[in-house]
């Protein structure tokens, strides 16, 4: 891991940018796009790059395309179809809010 990628916490600028664009969910809108993500250095210090094919665009901009995609997009509006959902998204959700698929919350044991 490199110095850069250390220094910037790339799941929590995830969740970041998910929270700004309205997701209802950004924990789980971080985690589907958390593959995608790489941090690259810049003028004004490290930032979080999204991969858009062999493109990279800046954060805000892959929020909005995922706020606009058919599998993603109803979790920024809280409405969830579990039929049509992807495998991927699917575990995100049992992941972080099980309570979404009738499952019961995760119990963190210390």
């Amino acid at each position: 891991m490199s110095s850069i990628t250390a220094s910037v916490d790339v799941f929590q600028k995830a969740t970041e940018a998910a929270r700004s664009a309205g997701a209802a969910y950004p924990e789980i809108i971080a985690e589907v796009i958390l593959p995608r993500l790489s941090v690259v250095e810049s003028l004004g210090g490290p930032q979080v790059m999204a991969r858009n094919g062999l493109e990279c665009e800046p954060l805000n901009i892959a929020m909005l395309r995922l706020k606009q995609s058919e599998d993603v997009g109803p979790l920024f509006d809280a409405k969830l179809n579990v039929k049509t959902m992807d495998h991927d998204l699917f575990l995100a959700v049992r992941r972080h809010n099980p309570e979404l698929l009738g499952l019961r919350k995760n119990r963190r044991f210390a």
